[in-house]
């Protein structure tokens, strides 16, 4: 729903595109306080925080990766833990370094 400008391949080409469209499938996140909303689409891993709700792309599930390193340009999956109503996750990469938490 959220891509950055300058990482990636498809800024400006994804829900960013289509705002009235990206608003009102945002609307039921935000009325029920989603925590975290998962995509993918670009082959990268990104986080964005918009309206208190992590958006997470996490695209290196196979395809080529194509941005630089500090971009999200790392194979990676998500570790997610949940202890009572606290909810986190850790972004690992394929060599166990932890990339990002929260």
């Amino acid at each position: 729903m959220y891509t950055e400008h300058g990482k990636g391949k498809h800024a400006g080409d994804g829900m960013d595109k289509y705002l009235p469209e990206r608003d009102r499938l945002e609307t039921p996140f935000v009325k029920y306080s989603a925590d975290a909303v998962f995509s993918g689409h670009e082959h990268l891993y990104a986080r964005r925080t918009v309206h208190g709700i992590a958006y997470i792309i996490t695209g290196s599930g196979g395809a080529p990766l194509y941005a630089d390193d500090r971009d999200g340009d790392f194979y990676h999956f998500i570790i997610m833990t949940v202890d009572g109503d606290t909810v986190g996750a850790e972004a690992v990469d394929i060599n166990r370094k932890v990339r990002d938490r929260f």
